[in-house]
């Protein structure tokens, strides 16, 4: 027996009443179908003897075989199901009664038998498709889009949708992968894909310039391209530039180092410029610097005085060892001294000073 193949698309005409009860437009149905034969589309003008089977959940609820044979052009075939019942045993006609389902689960479909040998059905050339769907569809099936696979006597290019190839390497190249394409996944999340297509781990980049190793062990030796000691540092040791090695070291620092002076670091010399607010005026709590002259002023000074009278200026307190006067006579005053202090010597061993302030011999 030969291959037989049969595409069917059926169309049921209907249309909602105003009562919204589903009816079949006229009562008919249109069958619709594509019939070859080993590969080959059937033609035949005179038609080929049909019989098509409405079916309710897989029982048969009308039956008719075609009044005229059905022309098969280029494998395209047309029929209009209605009126009654003629095989089957059945003799009710195409109506609403047909479809007229008691669940939600019915399901309706239709069979097609052809009698390719034309000597009346039931013979074992007789090609039968069952269990087709009913689809409310008015549109023919082209036959030339109803091809399988199987009828491609040439390979399908890449510009019709193909790959152009008939075997997987070829088509891979021809789709442009690169062997990349048939690596598979390994299923570890903490591996990569290396260069050599399989998965591992993560190779470990190297560093350069300041540091040196890998990404996972990087030292810094270096700070702006200058050497780092290997020497270990101790406790309190800072980093400091050796500039007869040329290399940064460990060094313990000077005590309490000063780190400035006046805004100046090394070996610093002050100038009057460098204390901003000194000031060769008597003014409290500012630093004193002499004026032009090499002289200033200042209040109460403390200390041991060096030099000649003429260095002093002002009156000198008699709690600071003065006399707290400019003349004589305050002096005098200021001491608490009497007009005897005014007297010279007398001269003889025999005179004494009288109240009136005078020296005379004592006489007995």
């Amino acid at each position: 027996m030969k291959t037989r193949n049969i595409f069917l698309y059926t169309a049921a005409f209907l249309f909602m009443s105003k009562a919204f009860a589903t009816t079949y437009f006229n009562d008919r149905i249109s069958v619709q179908g594509f019939l070859k034969q080993a590969g080959t589309p059937l033609n035949d003008v005179a038609g080929y003897p049909m019989k098509f089977v409405v079916n309710k959940n897989g029982v048969a609820v009308w039956c008719q075989t075609a009044a005229a044979q059905v022309p098969v052009a280029d494998g395209i075939f047309s029929e209009i199901l209605s009126g009654a019942s003629n095989c089957s045993s059945l003799v009710n006609v195409m109506s609403d009664s047909v479809f007229s389902a008691t669940a939600n689960s019915d399901v309706f479909t239709i069979d097609v038998v052809v009698d390719i040998a034309k000597d009346g059905f039931g013979s074992t050339d007789d090609a039968s498709f069952a269990g087709i769907d009913i689809v409310p569809s008015t549109l023919a099936l082209n036959a030339k889009h109803a091809n399988t696979a199987d009828d491609l006597n040439s390979t399908l290019a890449v510009a019709k949708g193909g790959t152009g190839a008939t075997t997987a390497a070829a088509a891979r190249t021809n789709l442009g992968l690169g062997s990349v394409a048939i690596v598979n996944i390994s299923g570890n999340a903490s591996n990569v894909l290396l260069g050599d297509g399989t998965f591992g781990a993560a190779p470990a980049s190297s560093v350069s310039g300041d540091a040196s190793g890998t990404t996972s062990t990087i030292s810094v030796d270096k700070i702006k391209g200058r050497v780092i000691s290997a020497s270990a540092p101790s406790g309190t040791q800072v980093l400091t530039w050796n500039s007869g090695s040329s290399v940064w070291e460990p060094q313990t620092p000077a005590s309490s180092p000063i780190s400035s002076v006046a805004g100046k670091t090394g070996v610093v010399t002050l100038e009057s410029a460098d204390i901003s607010d000194a000031t060769d005026s008597n003014t409290a709590s500012m630093i004193v610097k002499r004026d032009s002259s090499g002289n200033f002023s200042a209040g109460t000074i403390t200390g041991t005085l060096s030099g000649s009278a003429t260095n002093v200026s002002g009156t000198v307190a008699l709690a600071n060892g003065g006399t707290g006067a400019t003349t004589a006579a305050a002096a005098r005053t200021n001491l608490g001294l009497g007009t005897v202090s005014l007297l010279d010597t007398p001269g003889t061993s025999t005179t004494v000073l009288l109240g009136d302030g005078t020296f005379a011999s004592l006489a007995i």
